[in-house]
């Protein structure tokens, strides 16, 4: 019986240790905000003046959305803003930039979990 007690509570921990929302998943979001790293996104995605303005306030409006909801712990929330990005993203940009755009931001969150995936062994 205590086996089966403590089988429980590790996966109660386990799964509330999942879902609280980290900060650092969620850095490359933050780091797009960063003036010198965003013009270099506007250079690699050959972005005019117009469209980079745009760009910057989606990424404005998504470190404020992801703040409020690391803020109330909501992952629901974080989710949204993530995805809210993205989507935004899409309408201010051609195709092929928001190709690109989606490819630099997926593999630099691949990249931090690997990196983080190294760090634990």
């Amino acid at each position: 019986m205590k086996k089966i007690f403590v089988l429980i509570l590790g996966m109660v921990a386990f799964t509330s240790a999942t879902f609280a929302i980290n900060p650092s998943d969620y850095d490359v979001f933050y780091k797009l905000n960063d003036n010198t790293t965003f013009k270099s996104l506007v250079h690699y995605l050959k972005v005019d003046n117009n469209r980079a303005e745009r760009l910057k306030n989606v990424c404005l409006s998504t470190e404020t959305e992801l703040k409020s909801a690391q803020k109330s712990e909501d992952n629901a929330a974080a989710e949204n803003a993530i995805n809210s990005n993205f989507a935004n993203a899409k309408k201010v940009l051609t195709s092929k930039q928001y190709k690109m755009y989606s490819t630099i931001v997926n593999l630099t969150i691949s990249n931090r979990n690997y990196e983080v995936l190294l760090a634990e062994k």
